[in-house]
């Protein structure tokens, strides 16, 4: 997870161009990326994938009326009765398309950009197929609004939607070279295709990028609510919310408090600059040690929070918490190397249906975590 101070910094940095980097780094960062940077662009990959996913449902449903209508006027008007059946097999194929998207959108969400592109490919065949063999002239309107509309519609990877959209015009342009026997029509069809098709690239030049920009300051804006300024991990509200709801239904789990043994020392003789660093590295220790299915968050200061989810063994959740005590003193580094920064925690093991709140188990963990300092420091210690 990016830290939601630097998600912003890059937000800015991408809207005003930032430092300078290469002509060649540039074309591939846009043509893979949109031109964000890979982090940036995995961390909106999800809102993208939602987005593509509903903008599509909608796209499919007015395709499908689309059909309908135009089953409906070839039912009562001879000239196009040939698209009749050509029709009703597209609504099928609009209604596959809406229903397979839920039930792959659950299986694997990646899996909807295959049935996106696929449903598209079909609709410019079938559009291809009645502008250049039989003639429709609106089939050819509706080629050029596929060229236009894809980058619209779509926001994924500029090399994928260039990749498809080339594709297409390619296979426009031989079957209209080769099977219309009128080179005027011929000329027609070829000009208008590759037109919609040089505007469509222009589009995803720039409005590929504005969506992905814009969907990225929206993640910051959410994350800017959630997540603790400095580490990016949760904040102690959400955390709390998160954690209490989970024990209010009942679910087990582990709860963990952790914190950096004489931090004060740290701040005063390094600096705060020095322990921001130190509190960052924490962070870095503490999204290592555990799954990202838990919930990690700051508390406040130097003490950090973790709450393992499920039925975790307490020997698995001892185990997490030596890796983080044992990595804390090799990844939080000082300006004086020889100076070894060193950390501590309290375990709270929590039962299915404990009945405990929130307040009960965070005090079991404190005092264990104050056990551990009486003991010595660089240690842990589980409540009883």
């Amino acid at each position: 997870m990016i830290k939601s101070g630097v998600v912003k910094k890059r937000l800015l940095s991408a809207v005003s161009g930032g430092v300078a980097i290469p002509t060649q780094e540039r074309i591939k960062n846009w043509l893979l990326y949109g031109g964000l940077r890979k982090d940036e662009f995995d961390l909106i990959r999800g809102e993208l994938r939602k987005n593509n996913f509903w903008i599509m449902q909608g796209v499919g449903a007015m395709f499908m009326l689309l059909y309908f209508t135009l089953a409906v006027v070839g039912v009562f008007m001879p000239a196009f009765h040939g698209a009749v059946w050509a029709n009703v097999g597209s609504i099928l194929v609009c209604f596959v398309f809406i229903m397979s998207n839920f039930t792959l959108d659950k299986i694997h969400p990646s899996n909807t950009l295959i049935t996106i592109y696929l449903f598209l490919a079909y609709v410019f065949i079938y559009a291809a197929y009645f502008s250049i063999f039989q003639g429709y002239e609106n089939c050819g309107v509706i080629i050029c609004a596929v060229f236009l509309a894809v980058p619209i519609v779509i926001t994924d990877r500029p090399c994928r939607i260039i990749g498809f959209e080339l594709t297409a015009l390619v296979l426009y342009c031989l079957c209209a070279a080769l099977c219309v026997g009128d080179a005027t029509r011929t000329v027609t069809l070829i000009g208008d295709s590759v037109s919609c098709t040089v505007f469509g690239f222009l589009i995803a030049s720039r409005y590929t990028r504005i969506k992905m920009l814009d969907v990225l300051s929206n993640i910051n804006l959410e994350s800017e609510a959630t997540r603790d300024g400095l580490t990016g991990l949760l904040n102690k509200t959400t955390f709390e919310r998160d954690v209490s709801n989970a024990l209010g239904e009942g679910a087990p789990g582990v709860f963990i408090i952790a914190d950096l043994d004489d931090f004060k020392r740290v701040n005063d003789m390094y600096g705060h600059d020095v322990g921001d660093d130190a509190l960052e590295g924490m962070a870095d220790c503490i999204r290592q040690c555990f799954r990202s299915s838990d919930a990690l968050g700051r508390f406040g200061g130097d003490e950090f929070i973790i709450f393992m989810r499920g039925a975790v063994d307490l020997e698995v959740a001892k185990a997490h918490v030596e890796r983080l005590l044992a990595l804390i003193s090799v990844h939080v580094k000082l300006s004086d190397e020889t100076d070894i920064v060193h950390g501590s925690a309290g375990i709270a093991p929590v039962g299915v249906n404990a009945g405990l709140t929130y307040d009960e188990v965070f005090k079991r963990a404190d005092l264990a975590l104050y056990e551990a300092k009486g003991a010595g420091k660089n240690q842990y210690r589980v409540a009883q």
